[in-house]
């Protein structure tokens, strides 16, 4: 081996830090912060509901566009063939009256 194994630095384990136990403002602020944080996380919250919202709203209002849209134009296509064939039952009616025409003659 190439020399001895990499051993870290431990803090030595005992009592607490006596700097934190005598800053009580340190607890008021961490207690601060936290509740700052859990604002911020819910009012976020509120207003990824309220994009979802207005997504799903829009969604809703595009599947509705195109639903009317769809029906406008069944509704068309089925005057058109409706057209065509008023036209060529009438075009069927001339031809057969030709055609009793040339029978009876």
């Amino acid at each position: 081996m190439l020399g001895s194994p990499y051993e870290p630095r431990l803090p030595a384990r005992g009592a607490p830090s006596s700097s934190a136990a005598a800053q009580p403002e340190l607890g008021e602020h961490r207690s601060l912060r936290f509740e700052q944080d859990q604002a911020y996380e819910e009012s976020l919250a509120a207003d990824r509901a309220k994009e979802e919202a207005a997504q799903a709203a829009a969604r809703t209002a595009a599947a509705e566009a195109k639903r009317a849209q769809e029906e406008a134009e069944a509704s068309e296509r089925a005057q058109v063939e409706e057209e065509n064939r008023v036209k060529a039952g009438e075009g069927w009616r001339v031809f057969g009256a030709a055609a009793d025409a040339a029978l009876i003659c």
